[in-house]
């Protein structure tokens, strides 16, 4: 259970909510969205008790080549807190 008390970052906020309404997302559109250097602040929001997954999932680049992407999801048990948390964090900013 994530604690409504937890104080977010404009970057980490921005990544909790993307990963809450979308499910499973990209590392490359959470750097869209939410700013670069996605893994720490994946990194970042572990530590404030969110239980983020990471699977790794075969694609094809421009060149024809087999790359491994990084997918983030956050855990099921976790999706009403974290939808709480990113509305209450988005109150007080």
């Amino acid at each position: 259970m994530l604690s409504n008390e937890i104080q977010l970052s404009k970057r980490q906020l921005r990544t909790l909510e993307e990963l809450a309404l979308k499910g499973e997302v990209s590392r490359l559109e959470l750097s869209r969205y939410a700013g670069l250097n996605t893994p720490e602040t994946i990194s970042q929001l572990r530590k404030k008790g969110c239980i983020i997954h990471m699977v790794r999932k075969p694609r094809v680049d421009h060149y024809g080549v087999k790359v491994y992407a990084g997918f983030y999801s956050l855990d099921k048990s976790q999706k009403d807190d974290a939808c709480k948390l990113v509305i209450k964090n988005k109150e007080v900013k």
